[in-house]
């Protein structure tokens, strides 16, 4: 996506997701929601490093914001929680608004 996006005279952003809860049960793996995301969350932050892209970090806002994850996240505790989707709009908003072209 990024390659395509600069192809076409587009500014790719990378946006590292929220934080969640502790999710009960095993993926099909056998091992947790966490366990499987957390290599995958590694890699995209190292590729954002190499290519030097853009991004705007939910959880470093959320710590930034005071926003606790248990009152991000709805009772599964993975998807935004109604209000949540407010905070989140507004850390995007202003992540893109603060960036320097």
């Amino acid at each position: 996506f990024y390659r395509i996006a600069k192809l076409h005279n587009s500014v790719p952003v990378f946006v590292f997701n929220h934080s969640i809860g502790d999710i009960v049960g095993k993926q099909g793996n056998d091992k947790s929601y966490n366990a499987n995301v957390a290599p995958y969350d590694r890699a995209v932050r190292e590729l954002a490093d190499e290519l030097a892209a853009l991004r705007i970090d939910i959880a470093l806002q959320m710590s930034i914001r005071g926003i606790k994850t248990e009152d991000f996240v709805a009772g599964d505790q993975m998807h935004l929680s109604l209000g949540a989707n407010h905070d989140y709009a507004e850390i995007i908003y202003d992540g893109l608004n603060n960036i320097e072209l």
